[in-house]
């Protein structure tokens, strides 16, 4: 069997090391490859990266470092990416390290794109209103670039971490209790892809899975039939029968609605029908926007991964 090949970017926040039970948990030794990547910025990337939050020009902060302590800071992320490696070896993970060196969304997506990747996985706090205008998300940045498809989990941290241990944030993904799966469709093809995907997700954790089936008023009640029945045929031979919910009105809106009603561990999303013309990293607006403000974790799926293979 053909191990698919996962690329799991480190060093980037507190959380980045939350992403690896999660793998662990998804995918066995004998199925992926992993790659474990972190981004040695040069200083002024990383002295400016609070700027605005204060009244200094950019200009107060030039870089000052030498030599040998640019060595030391690069020597200690390539250590602790080795001490990843080494537990994940050890557990029988085929396992490379990697150290780029640059801007940080730059780099992560240039080494995606290069690298034939089947999945980029990473954790991410998912930042809302005032902090996503001024520092952007690094997770979201990615998403609208690279062309594999992209899990995002969102560890449920506790407002105040007084001890780094892992355990505190672990998703529920990681295998804590049982999980939940949503996966949302519109009747496009990418959509009706990731119902695919869910169901052997769902299966390989032994997770209830929930169908929301979407369609807009405009479309009429002919068309959100269709889309019903449709899904119904994909999933006629899934056992159990996992729950099929209409939802009509703005996708966006309405799945959004839902999911701050009925969380679940997981959501997994294809491009909806208002897929950007060009190329394979676009996912439309309806799914960049669910992306963007559900709490909960996310499987993006990107145009023609055979969720098969």
């Amino acid at each position: 069997m053909t191990k698919r090949k996962v690329v799991i970017p480190l060093e980037i926040s507190e959380i980045s090391e939350e992403i690896l039970p999660v793998v662990r948990h998804l995918f066995d030794p004998f199925s992926v490859s992993l790659t474990l990547l972190a981004v040695a910025r040069p200083l002024e990337a990383m002295m400016v990266r609070n700027v605005y939050m204060t009244e200094l020009p950019p200009a107060s902060y030039a870089p000052m470092i030498d030599e040998e302590s640019w060595a030391v800071y690069r020597k200690g992320i390539e250590e602790r990416l080795q001490r990843e490696a080494r537990h994940l070896r050890n557990a029988g993970y085929t396992v490379a390290t990697v150290v780029c060196v640059g801007e940080t969304v730059h780099e992560i997506v240039n080494f995606v794109e290069q690298g034939d990747f089947d999945l980029l996985a990473m954790a991410t706090f998912g930042r809302k209103g005032l902090s996503r205008l001024v520092f952007g998300s690094i997770a979201e940045q990615i998403l609208r670039m690279v062309s594999v498809p992209m899990l995002l989990i969102r560890p449920h941290l506790t407002a105040k971490r007084e001890s780094p241990v892992r355990s505190q944030a672990i998703s529920p993904l990681s295998g804590e209790h049982q999980s939940g799966i949503v996966v949302a469709t519109d009747g496009a093809p990418h959509t009706q892809q990731a119902i695919r995907l869910a169901q052997d997700i769902a299966r390989a954790l032994r997770a209830d899975l929930k169908v929301l089936v979407a369609a807009s008023e405009r479309e009429g009640a002919t068309y959100a039939q269709k889309v019903m029945q449709e899904t119904q045929a994909l999933l006629q031979e899934v056992d159990p029968q996992p729950e099929l919910i209409p939802l009509i009105g703005p996708p966006d809106e309405v799945i959004g609605r839902y999911l701050e009603e009925s969380p679940a561990d997981l959501l997994v999303l294809g491009a909806f029908k208002d897929l950007d013309a060009g190329a394979p990293t676009h996912i439309g607006i309806t799914a960049h926007r669910i992306v963007q403000y559900t709490p909960m974790s996310v499987l993006m799926l990107k145009e023609g991964w055979d969720v098969r293979n």
